[in-house]
C-alpha cells in the first residue's frame, strides 16, 4: 500500500548527535536557541536567542500553549529479591492505595513481582502489557501517596538526557505557565518562555491562550 511522504513515520526518523543533547537547561530561558524556518524560500537558519520570536509575532497572532504541569513520576526502589527496579508513573497517585499503569526498568519483572520504594511506600505489578508498560498498585500505610511523591518522586527527564535527576530539574523541565498537574513530560516547545517575554508579547497584541 502506498503511503505519502509526510504520513511515514519513518520519515521523521534522525540522527541525534549525543554531542549537540544540552543535558542542562540555559541559565536564562530566553538564551536559548531558536530555529525559524522560511517556507516561502525553504531556508532555515539559526537565531542567537529563542527571545527573538517576539520579531515573528504580531498583533492579532494566536500563541496557544499547553499549560500541563508535570509531577515527580520518577520513583527508584528494589524487588523484595533484590534487583534495582525504577518506575515511571502514568498517573500521579492519590489515596493510600492506587492503581495505574507504570514504565519499569529492571530485570525479570513479571505479574506479582513487589518493589520496595522505600519504609513507606511499596509497589506490586498486578499485569504485564506489551511494550514494557505494566499494572501496578502502589501502597503506603501511613501517608496519601500524593504528598510522599513530593518526597521521594524525581523529575522523570526525557530518556535522552542522560542522567539523574536532580532537585532543580521539576523546575526547569516545566514551563512557567505551568497549571494542570499530572503530565509526566513537560511540553518542551514552551520552556523558553519567560514571564517577561509572555507579558511583552501580550502587550504587542498577541492573543495567548491555553490549553491542558
Amino acid at each position: 500500500m502506498f503511503i505519502p511522504k509526510e504520513f511515514d513515520i519513518e520519515t521523521y526518523n534522525y540522527e541525534l548527535p549525543e554531542d549537540l543533547i544540552a543535558y542542562y537547561p540555559a541559565k536564562e530561558r530566553t538564551q536559548s536557541k531558536l530555529l525559524v524556518i522560511n517556507r516561502k524560500r525553504r531556508e532555515f537558519y539559526f537565531h542567537e536567542r529563542f527571545s527573538e520570536i517576539e520579531s515573528y509575532l504580531k498583533r492579532g497572532d494566536l500563541l496557544i500553549l499547553n499549560n500541563t504541569k508535570v509531577f515527580p513520576a520518577r520513583l527508584k526502589g528494589r524487588k523484595t529479591t533484590g534487583g534495582e527496579a525504577e518506575l515511571l508513573l502514568f498517573q500521579k497517585p492519590f489515596g493510600k492505595r492506587f492503581e495505574t499503569q507504570a514504565l519499569i526498568k529492571g530485570k525479570r519483572i513479571k505479574k506479582g513481582t513487589e518493589i520496595k520504594i522505600n519504609e513507606v511506600i511499596k509497589a506490586k505489578v498486578l499485569e504485564k502489557y506489551e511494550g514494557g508498560r505494566f499494572l501496578i498498585k502502589l501502597e503506603s500505610a501511613v501517608e496519601n501517596l500524593e504528598s510522599l511523591i513530593y518526597k521521594y518522586g524525581r523529575a522523570p527527564l526525557p530518556p535522552y538526557i542522560k542522567r539523574e535527576p536532580e532537585e532543580l530539574d521539576l523546575e526547569r523541565y516545566q514551563t512557567v505557565y505551568a497549571e494542570r498537574e499530572g503530565s509526566i513530560a513537560a511540553p518542551t516547545a514552551g520552556l523558553h518562555f519567560g514571564k517577561n517575554l509572555l507579558a511583552r508579547l501580550e502587550e504587542r497584541g498577541v492573543i495567548i491562550k491555553y490549553i491542558t
